[in-house]
């Protein structure tokens, strides 16, 4: 949850401090129920895997990064995944329409490629987006949608 290509090829360090590691640990918790809800559900062994979790400032500031400044993953709050057998669309789909995964604060399928999910500060907000990109800019849509890669 906290290593990054970009990270090591820039020498960036992304060590959380402690309020981040016991989100990352939060984090971790939630990821391992939708992993358990997904075996239990579909019946198959399936993989998430976390394509970025934790970055620090740096990091998150980092041109290649191209982060939002209140990005949640600075917090240790956000992770982008993708899960073995299912697209992004299914994924993020199924976690918006089970009620036990009420506790995110945002679910995005972006771009088709992956699904970021954040869990909430302090206020709750649920929120269900799909991100395209139109002529090279990037677009929120209201809802999940399935948007090819």
């Amino acid at each position: 949850m906290i290593r990054s290509d970009i990270a090591e090829q820039h020498s960036i360090e992304n060590i959380p401090n402690g309020r981040q590691v016991r989100n990352l640990i939060q984090m971790a918790w939630f990821l391992q129920e939708l992993k358990g809800d997904l075996i239990k559900h579909f019946g198959v062994n399936v993989k998430l895997y976390v394509g970025s979790g934790f970055r620090s400032l740096k990091l998150n500031s980092h041109p290649k990064m191209r982060g939002s400044q209140t990005s949640y993953h600075m917090d240790g709050l956000a992770a982008d995944i993708t899960c073995s057998h299912f697209s992004p669309f299914e994924l993020a789909q199924y976690i918006s329409t089970r009620v036990d995964y009420a506790g995110y604060d945002k679910l995005i399928n972006e771009y088709g490629r992956w699904v970021h999910v954040n869990l909430p500060r302090p206020n709750l907000r649920c929120v269900n987006i799909t991100a395209t990109k139109v002529i090279g800019e990037t677009h929120y849509l209201p809802e999940i949608l399935n948007v090819a890669k």
